[in-house]
């Protein structure tokens, strides 16, 4: 935040110190006193409130709502998973799981600068938390990733790998019902999709945050005029102390306006990633101990 903010904080600084020694010194030697009153300072200062309050809000709201569509796709994520664990074949399921966390990997890239993320390492990385496991545990294939990669033009990533889930769970050869119950959970991710493409094409308007920007900076540049009579030398560290709070309230604003860009989606994809990659390589452990639970249940009753 400070870092963001020294320019803008370094400016207003030298004019508050340029008030002050221009008062001191240069108005007993016969410079015309500048001053300004302090009535259209409080009372704009009801509007400039306005203006950073909508701004953050608004920001907010985007914020919050993104951080629950991928809420949402995690725990779809791991429903699948688990649903294609309990009524796929095995082979079918390691199949499938694999193409889960390549979803949201994908959304990730999208939805983030290219410079960002390279797609193909991240989709290597989709693997799980241990890259070195092989067959059940590893992740996708070189030449599924480049099936990615170079998907038909204009078609998404994240977009060809739900169409690909589609396809595999067809092949499944499932009962309808069960096949039905994983279809409406690719269809919620399609859901989110959408709407996290919605957040990030829709910024707040570019008009709005200049005009913003623009009465915030003339606010506090004219401030010291009027706070110089009644503040003395502590003018200086009003203007300093109001301009980090105001302009760092804006500039949060400015930060989580695109939540994408503030949100560990990393660290939410390697979750989703991670835990598919235990439940695939742990396939034949898990199915031990179901069958453990079944024989005890069936012993009780």
């Amino acid at each position: 935040l400070l870092q963001r903010l020294q320019g803008p904080l370094f400016v207003l600084n030298l004019v508050s110190a340029f008030v002050l020694f221009y008062n001191l010194y240069l108005v007993p030697a016969g410079f015309a006193r500048i001053e300004l009153e302090v009535l259209p300072f409080t009372l704009s200062s009801f509007a400039l409130g306005l203006l950073l309050v909508f701004r953050v809000n608004n920001a907010t709201n985007r914020y919050v709502k993104a951080r629950d569509l991928w809420g949402d796709m995690m725990n779809i994520s791991r429903d699948l998973v688990q649903q294609a664990s309990q009524w796929a074949k095995r082979e079918d399921f390691i199949d499938f799981a694999k193409w889960v966390p390549a979803f949201t990997t994908s959304l990730m890239c999208d939805l983030r600068s290219l410079k960002a993320h390279d797609l193909a390492q991240e989709l290597r990385e989709a693997a799980g938390g241990d890259l070195s496991l092989k067959g059940e545990g590893a992740g996708l294939s070189e030449e599924e990733i480049q099936l990615i990669c170079s998907r038909p033009k204009g078609m998404s990533a994240h977009h060809y790998v739900t169409y690909i889930m589609r396809m595999k769970l067809k092949q499944m050869g499932m009962p309808l019902e069960q096949r039905m119950v994983m279809e409406n959970n690719i269809s919620r991710l399609i859901n989110d999709m959408g709407a996290c493409e919605t957040i990030f094409a829709t910024p707040i308007p570019l008009g709005y945050t200049k005009h913003t920007s623009r009465f915030l900076l003339l606010w506090l540049f004219f401030l010291p005029f009027a706070l110089e009579i009644k503040l003395g030398v502590g003018v200086v560290f009003a203007q300093q102390l109001l301009s980090f709070l105001l302009l760092g309230i804006e500039d949060i604003g400015v930060q989580i306006e695109q939540p994408f860009d503030v949100l560990p989606l990393k660290k939410i994809c390697f979750k989703i990633a991670n835990e598919g990659q235990i439940v695939r390589a742990n396939f034949d452990y898990l199915e031990e101990h179901a069958a453990v639970c079944r024989t005890l249940m069936a012993r009780d009753g």
